[in-house]
């Protein structure tokens, strides 16, 4: 509470007004209660996006990783109030038509200007919370790197590794098409031994951008991973029918 507490007073963000609580595992908002227009909210995940920008560079992983969360949850609730404005304007434009009681062209040419306006109400938020979700997911990664490096439980670096993986899941569903977060996915896939979606990720990621040097190093080490496991398990079953 005194970390979101404080990340409020650091970001001029109102704590009276929006929610701050952590997003939860899902990095969705189980109930979304609009308290502030879509661009107020977009404004709060922009300052949470760049002070978990600012923590990560400083290398302080786990704030960096709450403020990219708490980014996430005010992205998706800008999203959100922007269907709810959408509505509440499509209404008043058809109650005003009603109101001057229309001719059937003028009816037709108002329900053309309804559907031009948005036909996809927040979507112009997308760009913000896909950012938000891969830089979520980077963290992630680096918080289950340094798990492994300090030797900590295979399980704790596999629920990290998991984690990446989910807020990249997440960022795709907004853009299949995103090499980041293909890339993010397939070296957190490859931190839980999952070798052929790994392959897959990477490969992808690859065909996008040829040249992406740090994804074709992840292929080989997934290949050799790959080839790792096959020997082991063909000496487990030489041994087993010596």
């Amino acid at each position: 509470r005194l970390f979101k507490f404080a990340l409020c007073l650091i970001l001029n963000a109102p704590c009276d007004r929006m929610s701050v609580s952590e997003a939860p595992s899902s990095h969705e908002p189980t109930a979304p209660s609009v308290l502030l227009s879509s661009g107020e909210h977009a404004e709060a995940a922009a300052r949470f996006k760049a002070k978990g920008t600012s923590l990560l560079q400083e290398g302080q992983l786990t704030p960096a990783r709450q403020a990219y969360a708490l980014a996430v949850k005010q992205a998706i609730l800008a999203r959100h109030a922007a269907y709810v404005e959408h509505t509440k304007e499509a209404a008043r434009i058809r109650a005003e038509a009603e109101q001057r009681q229309p001719t059937s062209e003028q009816s037709n040419e108002g329900e053309d200007i309804e559907e031009t306006r948005a036909s996809r109400p927040g979507d112009e938020h997308n760009e913000l919370l896909l950012a938000s979700y891969t830089n979520l997911a980077l963290c992630w990664l680096r918080e289950a790197t340094a798990a492994r490096e300090a030797g900590q439980h295979v399980r704790e670096q596999h629920e990290k590794a998991a984690m990446a993986a989910q807020a990249c899941d997440r960022a795709l569903a907004i853009d299949p098409n995103c090499v980041k977060a293909l890339y993010r996915r397939g070296c957190a896939l490859h931190m839980v031994n999952d070798l052929a979606a790994a392959r897959s990720d990477l490969q992808a990621v690859l065909r996008l951008d040829p040249g992406n040097a740090a994804a074709a190093r992840e292929l080989a080490a997934v290949n050799a991973s790959a080839r790792h496991t096959d020997a082991a398990l063909r000496n487990s079953l030489a041994k087993m029918f010596a």
